[in-house]
C-alpha cells in the first residue's frame, strides 16, 4: 500500500460548561492532528485521486476547527436539556456535547468525528491535545485507547432515538445532540431535529 501522510496543528478557544456552579471558563488549546492517506496503487491515476482525497479530509478538517469549535460551549450530556434552551436565547457559539467535559473525552469524541467526515481513502491516526494554560499534552490514537468508553446510540440516546447515531460517528457538522424522555417529548423536539438536518445540508459534507 502506498501512503502519505503530514501533521497539522489548529488552535481553538474553547467555553467549557460546568453544570453546578453554572460557569462557563476560557480554554486554549493547540489541536495537533496526524492524517493519512493511502492510494490503491502507485499508478499516476490513483496518486491523483489520493490526493484530492487527502486535500477534501484537510479542508474538512480545518473547517470543523476553525469555524465549528471556535468559541464552542463544550458540555456534559447530563446538561443538555438546560444548555439548548438557555444558549438559544443570548448567544450563537456552536455547541459540542460530550459525555463528560473532559480533555480524553474531547480527544475521542475528535478523533472519532474527524474519522467520520474525512474520505474513505484517509484516515486521522491521532490526535494531540495541547493545554496552553496548564503545559499538558494529552495523546489519543487508534492503537491507544486511554480506557477511554464512547457510548453507542443505546447507551447515548436512551430508548427514544433523535438521530441514527452519536454525533461523532457521523459524517455531517454536527457537534451535539438531543435527547427525549418519551415519544411525546421526541415529537416536539422535530424543529431542532430540522435545523440539525438543514445544517448538514448546508454544509454539503458528504463521502460521494
Amino acid at each position: 500500500m502506498n501512503n502519505f501522510s503530514m501533521e497539522k496543528t489548529a488552535r481553538i478557544s474553547a467555553l467549557m460548561y460546568e453544570p453546578i456552579t453554572k460557569e462557563l471558563s476560557i480554554k486554549n488549546y493547540a489541536i495537533s492532528f496526524s492524517i493519512v492517506t493511502d492510494a490503491a496503487t502507485p499508478s499516476e491515476n490513483d496518486i491523483i485521486a489520493a490526493h484530492l482525497s487527502h486535500d477534501i479530509s484537510y479542508s474538512k478538517a480545518m473547517f470543523m476547527f476553525d469555524t465549528l469549535l471556535q468559541n464552542a460551549i463544550f458540555y456534559p450530556q447530563e446538561a443538555s436539556e438546560e444548555v439548548l434552551e438557555q444558549s438559544s436565547s443570548f448567544c450563537s457559539n456552536m455547541l459540542v456535547c460530550l459525555p463528560a467535559v473532559t480533555e480524553v473525552f474531547m480527544c475521542a469524541t475528535l478523533h472519532s468525528k474527524l474519522n467520520s467526515i474525512t474520505k474513505p481513502e484517509t484516515f486521522i491516526s491521532d490526535i494531540k491535545l495541547n493545554d496552553l494554560e496548564n503545559d499538558t499534552i494529552y495523546n489519543y490514537s487508534c492503537e491507544q485507547e486511554l480506557d477511554v468508553f464512547l457510548p453507542v446510540a443505546d447507551d447515548w440516546f436512551g430508548e427514544h432515538y433523535t438521530m441514527p447515531t452519536p454525533w461523532w460517528c457521523r459524517n455531517d457538522q454536527s457537534t451535539y445532540d438531543v435527547f427525549a424522555d418519551s415519544k411525546e417529548e421526541l415529537t416536539d423536539l422535530g424543529d431542532i431535529i430540522e435545523l440539525l438536518n438543514n445544517n448538514t445540508e448546508a454544509l454539503n459534507i458528504s463521502r460521494a
